[in-house]
Order: C-alpha cells, then structure tokens, then sequence
C-alpha cells in the first residue's frame, strides 16, 4: 500500500493538498496518468479570432476556461481510459472552485501509526 499526495495550485499558488492510500494495482493504473501530466506541455488555440495561450496542467471545477478554448484534461491527455481519470479524481484534493495545476504527486509507503490520544 502506498500514500499518496497530490498538491494542486488553487488561485495565485494557493495550494491544497490531500492525501489518500493506495494499492500497488492503482498505482500501476494511475501511472501513464501522472507521465502525461508531467509531460504537459501549454498549447494555443483560437476563440472568436483572438489567441488563448493555456498553460493549466489539470484545470478541474470552475478553473478550467472552456470559454477559451481550455481543454479539460480528458480532451487533452487522449488515449488515457476514462476508469483512470475516475480513479485520479477521486484522489484530488477539494476546494469549492476547483484548481488550475497539479504542483506535485509524492508516494510514499504506508507506515504504521501508534493513536496516543
């Protein structure tokens, strides 16, 4: 089993995080997932004749720009299976509006904890 931590970047670099337990089978999954996201390059597209250069690794909820022309990370990382971004998207930190970036993906091996209190 394996923690993983995934920080997203809000508004400005406002970040949040969360962290989730996972299994070596999910993991596996998620794998070309997180290559594609670190691969991420911005593109540019075109919207009622004005240029949009997007730059958005993961743009999730409210922060994603449809309107111009942003593209939502199923459209942009083509050839992943939809049961891979639902597993992913379970594992995402919440905020209200959404975020824009994926900062950062740490695993870790899952440790034993001692409850003291």
């Amino acid at each position: 089993m394996w923690n993983i931590c995934i920080k997203a970047d809000t508004n400005d670099a406002d970040h949040i995080e969360y962290t989730s337990l996972i299994s070596d089978e999910v993991l596996e999954d998620l794998k070309p997932l997180i290559e594609a996201i670190k691969n991420f390059k911005e593109y540019t597209v075109e919207v009622d004749g004005m240029e949009w250069t997007h730059h958005h690794n993961y743009p999730h909820g409210e922060c994603c720009r449809q309107d111009l022309g942003e593209l939502i990370p199923e459209q942009y990382y083509k050839g992943i299976h939809e049961d891979v971004f639902e597993q992913f998207d379970e594992l995402l930190p919440y905020n209200e509006s959404g975020f824009h970036t994926i900062k950062s993906i740490v695993i870790y091996p899952e440790v034993a904890k001692t409850i003291l209190l």
